[in-house]
């Protein structure tokens, strides 16, 4: 592995930390982190499954 595959995997790996961080503050505070305008149905419908 190279240096600019390191930095690539390096900079993807923040990428996916950030995202999920923000996914799972957004449950936490009452949303479903789905981003949906309808998001109250949406998640409902996703817990029955």
């Amino acid at each position: 592995m190279n240096l600019v595959e390191i930095l690539i995997i390096a900079v993807l790996a923040v990428a996916v930390f950030f995202a999920l961080r923000r996914m799972i503050r957004m449950r936490r505070s009452g949303g479903c982190g789905c981003g949906c305008a309808d998001c109250e149905k949406a998640c409902t419908a996703a817990r029955r499954k």
